[in-house]
């Protein structure tokens, strides 16, 4: 009835997010001073928003969504992009669970 949660591949904006929001994963660790695991989510985040800034020309997307439809389409790079990060996360985050 209710359509699922989208997971990271669909919601990479949610994921940067909790990187570093508080009370979740890089901010809990400065907490039990781990800077180490906050650096880690500092660099998954900065993946994060260079994808964005590939899509849309900058890392705030306040207008890149719009009624109706996106602002244009997404260039050729981005799929690419996503995949690469796709690969490259979760070996990222063993080592960030490992620090």
């Amino acid at each position: 009835m209710f359509p699922s949660r989208p997971g990271p591949a669909r919601a990479p904006g949610g994921t940067g997010a909790h990187l570093l929001a508080p009370g979740l994963v890089g901010t809990h660790a400065l907490d039990l001073a781990a800077m180490s695991v906050f650096l880690y989510c500092f660099i998954e985040r900065e993946k994060i928003l260079d994808i964005k800034e590939l899509i849309s020309g900058a890392r705030m997307m306040t207008t890149y969504l719009r009624p109706g439809g996106l602002w244009r389409d997404v260039p050729v790079e981005f799929e690419s992009a996503v995949r690469k990060f796709i690969d490259e996360f979760p070996p990222a985050s063993t080592n960030m669970n490992r620090s």
